[in-house]
């Protein structure tokens, strides 16, 4: 699990900061509610006017790990690939 923060919005650029999980401190790993919150950012930064770019960043060493696949199979239903 991953929390976004919009770390500044200044001169048309929002700066995107993946913030690990302090369960994980060294993983920035995008599960569901992480994409979400990816996508409602992104949104945000389409509506405004006075957005001319986005930067993406992590706040660790690594940018991100990619998806958590334990948790994004945890929350798939076997009965669905059936």
């Amino acid at each position: 699990m991953i929390e976004i923060s919009l770390t500044n919005a200044a001169d048309g650029i929002r700066w995107l900061t993946l913030e690990p999980h302090a369960s994980e401190p060294d993983r920035v790993s995008l599960d569901g509610a992480g994409i979400a919150a990816l996508h409602r950012e992104l949104q945000a930064a389409q509506q405004d006017p006075q957005c001319r770019a986005v930067v993406i960043r992590g706040r660790n060493a690594s940018f991100c790990d990619g998806m958590d696949l334990p948790a994004a199979l945890q929350a798939a239903s076997p009965r669905r690939y059936e």
